[in-house]
């Protein structure tokens, strides 16, 4: 039963990491004016970028062990970089 815990919080903690990164990349997208919305929505794509990065710890500072440790297993687990639009 223990386990079953520690499965389910490890599945919720990658993807919510895998949602992050996906949106960190598709509010970048918004906010630099590559999309067909309004610039209207430059600025809150901006900010939502903000939370989804500081989320990745990409806020931190660059000895922070917490945002080498999301950086490592991002790394690891292959989603350091959403693909946003295009997926291969």
């Amino acid at each position: 039963m223990y386990s079953k815990r520690i499965y389910a919080a490890w599945f919720g903690i990658h993807f919510f990491l895998l949602t992050a990164v996906c949106f960190a990349g598709v509010f970048w997208l918004i906010a630099q004016g590559s999309t067909i919305l309004p610039s209207a929505f430059d600025e809150y794509a901006r900010k939502a970028e903000f939370v989804a990065t500081w989320c990745l710890g990409k806020e931190a500072g660059g000895s922070n062990p917490l945002r080498r440790g999301i950086a490592t297993y991002l790394h690891a687990a292959g989603i350091q970089a959403g693909y946003s639009f295009f997926a291969p």
